[in-house]
């Protein structure tokens, strides 16, 4: 399997973190210079997540995006083997009940505002 995720901030970073748990190689996009250097260089992002050892598995990568996804099938016309399977909502709202109050609020501020929604989603896809 391969993953990317976009975004080397702290939250990207620490998604980076997660999924590379398992092993499998995560392509992490910033697009600040310096993260891209520390994590390649020193596994560490300096920038938004210092002092945490990172997976050596995390590549990083600052590349141009031409594109982003509205719509989970678009992928699909553009890559034809490539089959949407789901969406991960970013908050599951029945696990939010256990996550300590302000994450609680924060997330809900989150549902509230339509755009903001459709921040931390998943889109999974098989070849």
């Amino acid at each position: 399997m391969r993953l990317a995720v976009i975004g080397g901030g702290a939250w990207g970073t620490a998604l980076a973190q997660v999924a590379a748990r398992g092993g499998e190689p995560v392509t992490l996009w910033a697009r600040e210079d310096d993260v891209v250097a520390s994590v390649n260089a020193t596994q560490e992002n300096a920038l938004f997540l210092p002092g945490v050892p990172l997976s050596r598995a995390i590549r990083a990568t600052g590349a141009a995006l031409h594109w982003a996804i509205d719509d989970p099938k678009e992928l699909e016309r553009q890559v034809p083997r490539l089959t949407f399977v789901a969406e991960i909502a970013g908050a599951d709202f029945e696990d939010l009940a256990r996550a300590p109050w302000p994450m609680q609020m924060l997330a809900r501020c989150f549902g509230a505002i339509p755009i903001l929604r459709r921040i931390g989603r998943m889109l999974r896809y098989r070849f």
